[in-house]
């Protein structure tokens, strides 16, 4: 197997790709990007280092008016969680 190979399966996914694959799958949710921020005053990586966490909070606060957006560093697989 080429190192290429083994060397991107390896590679961890950085920030401003994971944020690309949220905003992607935000889209599918038919979700305006332009009516939230994303909160940068807490941790973006989860506790073991295996997920990048973005928290998107809407710009005008109201309650329940945020989500989360996991993204796996590996799989690239990314969930939405709705804010309550």
């Amino acid at each position: 197997m080429p190192a290429d190979d083994a060397t991107s399966r390896n590679r961890l996914l950085g920030r401003e790709e994971a944020l690309d694959i949220a905003e992607r799958h935000i889209s599918q949710k038919e979700v305006d990007l332009r009516e939230y921020r994303i909160r940068m005053d807490g941790e973006e990586l989860s506790e073991d280092g295996n997920k990048w966490l973005f928290l998107f909070e809407c710009r005008e606060w109201r309650p329940g008016c945020h989500f989360l957006m996991t993204v796996d560093r590996r799989s690239s697989h990314a969930e939405f969680i709705p804010g309550e």
